[in-house]
């Protein structure tokens, strides 16, 4: 039989029809066998009541091996045990119980604290300033200054480290001692 763990309970009862003159002591014992032959004696009485479980509380013993699994556990063998003294006679029931355990609340996050600016400043609907002495600036002419800042320093770079071009070489007429070729006949 399959039990839910936390809302079911399992009742068992024995009964030994002998007559009220019997000399015979009977003796009830139940146990629970578990896995590895771990054993519980639950009661020596004639029925036993197990369940439900309230796992949330401080358990032990069986009540404890049950509710620290999640899901089906594996199966338990419930066994009565009726003895007169001379012969023994037992009966055994099987028993798995369906643990739940809600999963953990994941935690709130915490508020960002609100930034309170140390001067005033002018925002822009994208929420980018930038605030120094009242003067702001979006990030659009922050880009724009910057590259303007840039330009203006190569310029100057190149107006003091430029090589002055010395002017070219006159051009000089050629020499008058050789013979013109073209145009002139020669003698």
């Amino acid at each position: 039989m399959k039990l839910n763990a936390t809302s079911d309970a399992l009742y068992l009862q024995s009964f030994v029809n002998i007559s009220t003159d019997s000399i015979l002591n009977i003796e009830t014992s139940w146990v629970i066998q578990g896995r590895e032959d771990t054993r519980w004696a639950i009661t020596n009485g004639s029925w036993i009541e197990l369940g439900p479980f309230d796992c949330e509380s401080v358990v032990s013993g069986f009540v404890a091996e049950i509710c620290v699994q999640n899901g089906t556990t594996q199966t338990y063998s419930v066994t009565v045990s009726i003895s007169d003294g001379y012969e023994v006679v037992t009966h055994t029931w099987s028993v798995t119980y369906t643990v739940w355990h809600p999963p953990e609340p994941e935690p709130e996050p915490e508020p960002e604290p609100e930034v309170i600016p140390d001067s005033p400043s002018e925002s822009t609907d994208d929420g980018n300033t930038t605030s120094s002495g009242g003067f702001a600036l979006d990030t659009d002419t922050r880009v724009i200054m910057g590259l303007i800042a840039i330009v203006i320093l190569l310029v100057i770079i190149v107006l003091f480290t430029g090589r002055r071009k010395s002017p070219p070489p006159p051009i000089r007429p050629p020499p008058s001692d050789i013979p013109q070729m073209v145009g002139q006949r020669f003698r």
